[in-house]
């Protein structure tokens, strides 16, 4: 679904992303691992076409997208939902998940809106209720739904966990693995909770200085000692 060939990214002439390669298989969920500044958000941007490329590629659907806009990449499947939710504040739930059309607006392809509130039914019970009202994981769950609403190939999420109560971060587990059943997605997560991380992914990739130091399948990750000390690298 996905793959990064000796990619090298950054901010200006400073490369923050160097050499990284990977691949994320579809109908997989993925995840990232790695602490705060070791250039996870920043490898993000740089798939979803924000940030350009110094160098490699960037191949999605066996397209080559380096040099495409990020406004392309999402109308060719990809769904982002950023660190921090990024939902907008005054408008209503509904408002939000129709900002989702803008997303993919020219493929024609079906709108999830029906599916989105049966994922997620406190959404349903909020239609008319302010984004910048809800709780930190109904926002979570806002953002989801509107990145699902353009019905992307790929969904990437950006630290889900973040600002989540613990209930809810574990109700995520069942709620994207659902998703990746019943809409045949590919999943791809960047995250630091490592309890969140190992009960959701089917794949682990572990991000330091920059770059892929480690690559483990699921039943590597159950050795949860093992993935801490590459965490601490």
């Amino acid at each position: 679904m996905l793959r990064l060939k000796q990619l090298t990214s950054g901010y200006g002439s400073v490369p923050v992303v160097r050499d990284l390669s990977l691949d994320i298989k579809a109908r997989e969920i993925t995840v990232i691992l790695g602490r705060n500044g070791v250039g996870k958000t920043t490898l993000m941007k740089t798939i979803i076409g924000v940030l350009p490329t110094m160098q490699g590629s960037i191949t999605f659907k066996n397209t080559d997208v380096t040099k495409w806009s990020a406004s392309r990449r999402a109308r060719f499947g990809m769904g982002y939902v950023p660190q921090g939710r990024g939902i907008f504040p005054r408008l209503t739930v509904e408002e939000n998940l129709l900002m989702g059309e803008f997303i993919n607006i020219d493929s024609g392809g079906e709108r999830l809106y029906d599916k989105v509130y049966s994922i997620f039914p406190r959404l349903d019970e909020r239609r008319r209720q302010k984004g910048g009202t809800l709780s930190g994981g109904e926002q979570q769950m806002l953002a989801i739904g509107r990145a699902l609403v353009g019905n992307p190939n790929l969904l990437i999420l950006d630290e889900p966990s973040e600002g989540v109560q613990p209930s809810i971060v574990q109700d995520m587990v069942p709620i994207l693995k659902g998703l990746m059943e019943e809409l045949g997605l590919t999943i791809l997560v960047v995250e630091q909770n490592l309890d969140f991380a190992m009960s959701l992914a089917d794949r682990c990739y572990v991000m330091d200085r920059g770059t892929i130091v480690a690559e483990l399948d699921k039943s590597e990750m159950t050795d949860s000692e093992r993935v801490r000390r590459y965490l601490a690298i």
